[in-house]
């Protein structure tokens, strides 16, 4: 230690320099945490345009669905009235309104075998080998 220094003097330089680094440290955070801060705004700022996008997009569709919600109503209505005419006409010719009768075998799905059989009219494939 120099002569014409006092303790008091050492202490006060030292505390002086720990100071310095400290305010250095929060000086270097305080500037990443504005960056931080930046990039925060700029992602809730694109994150408000998105949702501005969205809700635009929403109400949009909104009235979309309503629209196609009011024509589906009316073609029901419509449908109805068309049907009531098509019943009237039908009893004016005296048509039949009864759908044809199916059977319960025709109303399963074929197999390639079967499809053939029932082309060339044949019950069994032992049907179908007698006919050639």
């Amino acid at each position: 230690m120099p002569e014409n220094t006092k303790p008091d003097q050492v202490d006060i330089l030292a505390e002086n320099e720990r100071l310095t680094a400290d305010l250095s440290a929060a000086s270097t955070e305080r500037d990443t945490l504005k960056a931080s801060l930046a990039t925060a705004n700029t992602e809730r700022d694109t994150a408000k345009a998105s949702l501005q996008t969205v809700t635009a997009e929403r109400d949009t569709l909104k009235t979309e669905n309503q629209t196609l919600k009011a024509e589906n109503t009316t073609l029901k209505a419509k449908e109805a009235d068309f049907n009531k005419a098509v019943a009237g006409q039908v009893v004016k010719f005296g048509i039949d309104n009864v759908a044809p009768k199916t059977d319960a075998a025709s109303d399963k799905k074929l197999s390639a075998t079967e499809k053939v059989l029932k082309a060339k009219g044949a019950a069994s494939l032992a049907d179908l080998a007698a006919k050639k």
